[in-house]
C-alpha cells in the first residue's frame, strides 16, 4: 500500500484508472498482465476509499478546512500528528499500553505504515481547566507538531472544584488560545474516563458534549463504548491511582483505543 501511494499520489490516480482501464481492453495483454493491472486497479481503488473514510470520520464541523488539510496529507503520503492533551488518566504506565499508543498502531495497520504519530503532552496532574487558562500552561498548549489536537478538558480536575459552566467558558478559552498558534489544526473533545455512578461529573461531561455539539467541534462519546457506570462491571475497567483518582486500566485503555480507531475508521 505505502508504495502505491508513493508511485502515485491520489490527485493522479483518477488518471491511472482511466489508463489502465484503456488498457485492459489491449486483447494483446498477456494473462498475468491483466491480473497485474487488475490488481493494480483494485489497490487504487481501496486507497481512494480509504481517503473518503478519513474524510467522513472527521465529519463536518467548524475545523472542515483542517479536516480537508488533514485528508491532503494522508493523499500526499505525509504523516498526520496527533496530540493528546489532558489530565493524566492517559498515561498507561508500566504494565499498561495507554489507548492512544494502541490507536496509533490499530490507524497505522489500517490507512497504512506511519500513517498516524501519535503523542501525549505532559499531564497536567491536579490541574484545573481554569489553572490552565490562568497560568504559562496555556502556552504548553500552543507548540509542537500538531494536524490533529484531541482535547480532554480536564473534567475529573474541574468536577471537585467548579461548575459545569464555568468549565465550558474556560475550555472555550483554551480552544481560543490553541488556535492562535494552532489554527491549522483539526480540534477535537473528548471527556475522561468514566467512573462509577458519577453525579457531579456526568454534569461536567454533559455539559462539554452539549457545547461541542453548539460549536460545531467533533466529539468522541467513547462513554458509549464502556459498561454502564451504574453497573457493577465498570469496575473491571478502571481503578484508583495514588492520588486518588480513578483512571483506566487495561481493559479501559482498550475500550477507550477501540472506541477512538472505530471514530477515525468509521467501523
Amino acid at each position: 500500500m505505502k508504495i502505491i501511494k508513493g508511485i502515485a499520489p491520489f490527485g493522479f490516480m483518477a488518471v491511472l484508472l482511466v489508463v489502465l482501464d484503456l488498457f485492459s481492453y489491449d486483447e494483446e495483454l498477456t494473462r498475468a498482465e491483466e491480473v497485474a493491472i487488475e490488481g493494480f486497479h483494485y489497490e487504487l481503488e481501496a486507497e481512494q476509499e480509504k481517503m473518503d473514510t478519513l474524510r467522513n470520520a472527521l465529519g463536518d464541523t467548524a475545523f472542515n478546512q483542517q479536516a480537508d488539510q488533514i485528508v491532503a496529507q494522508y493523499e500526499a503520503n505525509e504523516t498526520i500528528h496527533v496530540t493528546v492533551i489532558g489530565s493524566d488518566v492517559h498515561e498507561g504506565g508500566e504494565d499498561m499500553t495507554a489507548w492512544y499508543q494502541q490507536a496509533e498502531k490499530a490507524l497505522n495497520d489500517y490507512y497504512g505504515e506511519d500513517a498516524f504519530s501519535f503523542s501525549f503532552l505532559e499531564p497536567y496532574k491536579g490541574y484545573t481547566s481554569a489553572d490552565v487558562v490562568q497560568s504559562d500552561m496555556i502556552e504548553d498548549l500552543k507548540t509542537g507538531e500538531s494536524d490533529m489536537i484531541v482535547l480532554e478538558p480536564f473534567l475529573l480536575n474541574d468536577t471537585r472544584l467548579m461548575a459545569p459552566e464555568d468549565t465550558v467558558q474556560f475550555t472555550d478559552e483554551i480552544i481560543q488560545e490553541i488556535q492562535t498558534e494552532r489554527y491549522d489544526a483539526f480540534l477535537m473533545l473528548q471527556p475522561a474516563n468514566p467512573i462509577a455512578s458519577p453525579t457531579a461529573y456526568q454534569e461536567q461531561v454533559d455539559a462539554i458534549a452539549h457545547f461541542a455539539s453548539e460549536n460545531d467541534v467533533a466529539y468522541l462519546d467513547h462513554w458509549s463504548a464502556w459498561p454502564s457506570t451504574n453497573d457493577e462491571a465498570i469496575h473491571e475497567y478502571i481503578v484508583e491511582n495514588d492520588m486518588g483518582t480513578v483512571q483506566p486500566n487495561q481493559q479501559g485503555h482498550d475500550v477507550w483505543s477501540d472506541a477512538f480507531v472505530q471514530f477515525l475508521t468509521a467501523e
